[in-house]
């Protein structure tokens, strides 16, 4: 289980479901040759940056996440695709940019960068953590400490990945926090919609992972400016016998969209 892998999900859909994890405005669509052409008046994008589009009706397909390739000007930008699916022209729909859902590897430094990246303006912010790991022999059995370990071709270990969804909310003009309570109830179909029932990419070879499943939702922290609503989720890897005893461990290639994260103070 890799983090950008979630958030690369997440960079994708939530989007789609929400505007309240980054700016937006309109944009209009074109393509030519496999290269689309989004016009969006002073889109503030560079080369490199990844986007979500979202409302083009008529090529449901495009609304996703890609990669700014090229900025002709300060109104227009470019980017590729695979193949020729949009079928129409002069579509509009929203640009999604600055899209504020990142990684991290505690609550404790989520809750310092936001604090600092904020800068007093105090926007919706979602961190990935990774909440750790446990592994079981095998987690069908219900007295797992006797299980021997032996060589086999049945034999699996279980590795249990728990990871939190962290959503920082401002209530600095919702004095008893409410609304923002009422928000963060609100994402769950959200998260629902988006990663739950999902498969990752999984750390091993040949190895089944089991579909993301949300486990429960508690406030971790919360003051006078904003609280963090933590979604936990959790995905099960099974090893087989042939990753444990073999040297070809290794992560399987994905075509994995990098999240850039922002440098404290900026």
């Amino acid at each position: 289980m890799r983090l950008l892998d979630i958030c690369s999900i997440l960079h994708a859909k939530i989007p789609q479901q929400t505007n309240e994890f980054s700016d937006t405005q309109s944009a209009t669509l074109s393509i030519s040759s496999g290269v689309v052409t989004v016009t969006a008046t002073a889109h503030g994008l560079s080369i490199g940056d990844t986007f979500t589009l979202s409302g083009f009706v008529l090529d449901e397909n495009i609304n996703y996440s890609h990669t700014v390739v090229s900025v002709p000007d300060v109104d227009t930008f470019t980017f590729t695709i695979i193949q020729q699916f949009i079928t129409a022209t002069n579509q509009n729909g929203i640009l999604h940019k600055n899209i504020r859902i990142y990684p991290t590897v505690s609550v404790q430094i989520a809750v310092d960068s936001y604090s600092k990246l904020q800068n007093g303006t105090y926007k919706k912010v979602m961190y990935i953590v990774d909440l750790g790991m446990t592994s079981s022999k095998d987690r069908n059995i219900s007295s797992d400490a006797s299980f021997e370990m032996i060589r086999s071709t049945d034999f699996k270990i279980s590795t249990i990945n728990r990871f939190g969804v962290l959503t920082i909310l401002p209530i600095k003009n919702d004095t008893v926090g409410a609304n923002a309570a009422d928000f963060a109830r609100a994402m769950i179909k959200n998260f629902v919609k988006t990663i739950v029932g999902r498969q990752l990419p999984t750390d091993w070879e040949n190895t089944q992972s089991s579909a993301i499943s949300l486990i429960s939702s508690s406030r971790e922290v919360s003051n006078n400016s904003f609280i963090v609503q933590n979604y936990t989720f959790e995905t099960t890897e099974y090893i087989g016998v042939a990753d444990v005893n073999d040297d070809d461990f290794g992560y399987n290639v994905e075509d994995i969209k990098l999240v850039v994260i922002p440098k404290i103070g900026e």
